[in-house]
Formats: C-alpha cells, sequence, structure tokens
C-alpha cells in the first residue's frame, strides 16, 4: 500500500499491524480501534485523521504530515514521529514513553492528560502547547 491514496476511509477496528503505508495519502481517515502496531507511515499524508484507541507502538510516522489528526487514547510507546507536524494535534490521554518527538512541530497540540516519560522531545516547536498536566509552553514561537 505504500503511496496509496486512502482518503476518507473508513478503517475501524481494523488490524494494520507492520503495514506499509510510506507516503500514502490518508487525510480525513478514520482508524479508530485500529492496531497499527510497527506500521510504517513515514512521509504520510494524514491530514485530519482519527486514530482514536488505535495501537501505534512502534510505528515510523518521520516527516508526516499530522496536523489536526487526534490520537484520543492512542498507545504509541517507542513510535517515531521525529520531523512529523503535529501542529492542532489532540493527544489527549496518548501514551508516548519513549517516542521520538524530536523537531517535531507541536504548535497548538493538546498533550493534556498524556503520558511522556522518557519522550525524546529536542528541537520540538511547542508553541501554544497544552502540556499533560494542563500548563502551555510558548516555547518556539
Amino acid at each position: 500500500l505504500e503511496g496509496a491514496d486512502l482518503s476518507y476511509a473508513r478503517l475501524v477496528g481494523a488490524n494494520l499491524m507492520r503495514v506499509n503505508l510510506h507516503k500514502a495519502v490518508l487525510n480525513n481517515t478514520f482508524f479508530k480501534d485500529a492496531n497499527m502496531n510497527g506500521a510504517n507511515l513515514n512521509m504520510a499524508n494524514l491530514y485530519k485523521s482519527n486514530f482514536s484507541n488505535t495501537n501505534l507502538n512502534y510505528a515510523k510516522l518521520r516527516g508526516a504530515d499530522l496536523r489536526e489528526v487526534i490520537f484520543l487514547n492512542t498507545k504509541m510507546q517507542d513510535a517515531d514521529l521525529s520531523g512529523a507536524d503535529l501542529s492542532g494535534a489532540i493527544l489527549n490521554k496518548a501514551y508516548l514513553a519513549y517516542s521520538n518527538l524530536k523537531d517535531t512541530n507541536m504548535s497548538g497540540t493538546d498533550l493534556k492528560e498524556s503520558f511522556l516519560g522518557g519522550a525524546l522531545m529536542n528541537g520540538a516547536i511547542l508553541c501554544n502547547t497544552e502540556m499533560p498536566d494542563g500548563s502551555v509552553i510558548y516555547s518556539g514561537c
């Protein structure tokens, strides 16, 4: 499925473990309750998609367009999101332990009640970003 266009698809509860969606166009796609453990979504366009309750542990999302994506209660342990654009994304109650968030744009991102233990955030833009404890950071504005 590398480079596929699955925009506006509904993949509720889908088992997409280790799927290769490198450079795929998946904007406005609904992945709720899916298993995407180890999926390759590097450089994918996921603008305004919904990953609520999805397993994205060990997923590769380097350089992905994740603007305004919903990651409500999503598991993203050891995920690689380096260089991704997460501006305006909702990551409420997301589990991001040991994830790579280096050089990500997290402007306007909502991280309320998320777990970031061990996450790498060097170079991340945190402009108007709501942190897990409810505080707002204006770093990189």
